[in-house]
């Protein structure tokens, strides 16, 4: 990279295993570890140029030519991802700066194509790292990610992962995961059920009813994935978990993949359906519904978390139980 590490104004930090220098502090990372050497992405602010040329792919609010991406959120910053390395952002002239959603966009969309540009596989789901290994969940938005991540954090004690996107990477045949963005990001009414005050706390950018929490610590390292959790949210009925086999689970696997439109840009032809059937078949794939309403939550996990963990639920630092013994369907 061209930028010293060292030098004055650069910050250090660390998503997904890769080591970030940026000219601009991004707090909702983890801090590299100061003796870690190398960088893996830049973060660099200047000039972004408004078009990729003739020859540019064209889509709704990006445009892809060669190894870039370009796109633009209207009235916060234009963003140009290169080589899976590289992020410049230019914040728009005619508004007043806001960095708080530069970094929204930062690490949103940006930093998803620059996931695909290095051919990694990130899926749009939370995650926790139990004793036995990770588990993740997917949903589509409302389903519950985040409550549930933070519900079984707050519970247990086990640390999460991250809370909306989890690369997952095939190391030896054995699939693992590496620490996303430490933060949660949690509707009013989770905040209520779990006692948790909105003061201080900041408003999503999007939605005035769901607030970030950012953590002091994410997951370090790398864990072994056991498997990924489709929640589904119904009126009414009780919970149920099962297992999902075959096209369904496949079908889940592909159906989480984040920002897939940037993964065929760069990927040949039929990678990405591969590299989602090998995932699928290196983990268990579930189903899990539950009621809709917060109300008695604890008992609605009960089937969940006996699958997840067993009949009897280990604290960290116990031997771990047997996954697959308690899974149905």
């Amino acid at each position: 990279m061209q930028r010293d590490p060292a030098a004055a104004g650069i910050h250090r930090h660390v998503v997904h295993g890769l080591q970030v220098a940026s000219s601009i502090e991004l707090a909702d990372l983890a801090r590299a570890d100061p003796d870690a050497t190398g960088i893996d992405v830049e973060i660099i602010e200047g000039d972004v140029p408004a078009s990729l040329g003739e020859q540019a792919v064209i889509r709704d609010y990006w445009q892809a030519h060669a190894d870039q991406l370009l796109f633009e959120a209207p009235g916060i910053a234009r963003y140009l991802v290169s080589g899976g390395r590289s992020i410049r952002f230019e914040p728009s002239a005619d508004e007043v700066r806001d960095d708080h959603a530069i970094r929204v966009y930062m690490l949103g969309t940006a930093l998803g194509a620059l996931l695909h540009q290095r051919g990694l596989f990130p899926l749009h789901a939370g995650g926790l790292a139990t004793p036995s290994g990770a588990w993740l969940f997917t949903g589509h938005s409302g389903a519950g990610k985040s409550t549930l991540v933070a519900w079984l954090h707050r519970r247990f004690g086990w640390p999460i992962l991250s809370d909306d996107v989890t690369v997952v990477e095939d190391a030896g045949g054995r699939l693992h995961a590496r620490g996303g963005i430490p933060r949660l990001r949690l509707w009013r009414d989770a905040l209520a059920a779990m006692s948790v005050p909105e003061d201080g706390l900041v408003r999503d950018l999007l939605r005035f009813d769901k607030f970030q929490l950012s953590l002091d610590s994410g997951y370090e390292g790398r864990i072994p994935v056991l498997g990924l959790v489709l929640l589904e949210s119904v009126d009414d009925g009780e919970s149920s978990l099962t297992r999902l086999r075959g096209h369904e689970a496949l079908a889940t696997v592909m159906g989480s993949v984040y920002r897939p439109e940037f993964a065929e840009t760069w990927r040949p032809p039929g990678s990405l359906f591969l590299d989602g059937a090998r995932i699928a078949a290196g983990m268990q794939i579930l189903k899990f519904s539950r009621p809709r309403s917060l109300a008695d939550y604890d008992r609605h996990l009960e089937p969940l978390i006996a699958g997840l963990v067993g009949t009897s639920i280990p604290r960290p630092g116990t031997a771990p139980a047997d996954t697959n013994a308690a899974t149905t369907g």
